[in-house]
């Protein structure tokens, strides 16, 4: 038994000591003689000693077995030690802060596995703008290994900043500059390899309103799905779509459609000024509402349930603080239905 990677061991007081900070999982130990104390503080550092290592030097230190078998067993059921060694991560990997995080919360804590998992994973990306840009730059950096890159608009010039698209790429296809700009940064990516291949994950980055008619397909064949919207001041994330399991478009439309009658024929209107005039993605909140919407994937890469599982982010500038807003399925969509006909 080790202690989770990354997790400090800190003096409060004498004889009390806190093993990690996060409020989630940290753990004050009280009532430590000295010698205990000294012994527990070596579950930590560059070279952090075992749970068995521990035990084998009580005799030295003066230390009872049996009062330190109880503090590593108390430790253990706070969900602090782990099992065995941490898995290697692939030679070259950029991802290796990404690995030591994830051991901080994969049940097992072994970061490395989680990482290498990603890594088998494709996640295909619908627009390419900043921030879908800055999207699929952040999963390629937490360890993602496969991307299917779908944008047949052209680069612009406001297009450039955030998100790693450069002069140079203005008059590409959105796809083929993201393809150059994510194979040049991590060259073991899997790049649009097998056409007929279906992503783990689609993200899907719409202008001003989502259309639901363009996820229709994902939703019959089951496929998670991301829906970012880029609206005039501000940036939706979500929801996340599992079908048949959490909110679609279809459910967020009639929810907003009961809200406000009006909605369909303002809908409509969004769509056809977005095609002419596509809204600003501005640099922050594009940073922003792109890493957030990378939190979202990865979290169903590694089988957690993402937040924006009946549920949107919504980030507005200028300011880009978050702010959630849940969503519930709408009784009238009958997309579980939908969803059961594609695994029929």
């Amino acid at each position: 038994m080790k202690l989770r990677p990354g997790l400090r061991v800190l003096d409060r007081d004498p004889g009390t000591l806190q093993i990690g900070v996060d409020q989630r999982w940290a753990t004050v130990l009280s009532g430590l003689t000295p010698a205990e104390a000294t012994l527990l503080r070596t579950l930590a550092g560059p070279a952090p000693a075992t749970g068995e290592d521990l035990l084998r030097r009580c005799a030295g230190r003066g230390v009872a077995s049996a009062r330190m078998a109880e503090l590593l067993a108390g430790l253990d059921r706070d969900g602090l030690l782990i099992e065995g060694p941490s898995g290697a991560l692939p030679v070259g990997s950029g991802a290796g802060d990404d690995a030591r995080a994830a051991a901080c919360t994969a049940p097992d804590g072994d970061g490395a596995q989680v990482v290498a998992a990603r890594r088998r994973a494709t996640v295909a990306v619908v627009g390419l703008g900043r921030l879908g840009m800055v999207l699929a730059d952040t999963l390629a950096s937490a360890g993602v290994g496969g991307f299917l890159f779908d944008d047949a608009r052209r680069v612009r010039a406001c297009d450039v900043g955030v998100g790693g698209l450069r002069e140079r790429h203005v008059g590409l296809l959105r796809s083929q500059a993201a393809a150059q700009v994510l194979g040049g940064t991590y060259p073991a990516l899997r790049l649009g390899a097998g056409a007929h291949e279906v992503p783990d994950v689609v993200v899907v980055v719409f202008d001003e309103v989502a259309d639901s008619l363009r996820t229709v397909r994902l939703m019959v064949e089951g496929v998670a799905h991301l829906v970012v919207t880029v609206r005039e001041g501000d940036v939706v994330v979500g929801p996340f779509v599992l079908p048949g399991r959490t909110p679609c478009l279809n459910c967020l439309d009639a929810g907003r459609t009961d809200l406000d009658p009006a909605w369909p024929r303002v809908r409509d209107q969004l769509k056809e000024a977005a095609a002419l005039v596509p809204p600003a993605q501005e640099s922050s909140t594009a940073a922003v509402a792109g890493a957030l919407g990378a939190a979202q994937v990865l979290a169903q890469l590694d089988g957690r349930l993402p937040a924006t599982a009946g549920a949107c982010i919504e980030v507005s500038a200028p300011d880009a603080v978050p702010r959630l807003r849940e969503w519930p399925m709408h009784p009238e969509c009958g997309c579980i239905d939908v969803s059961g006909a594609g695994h029929g």
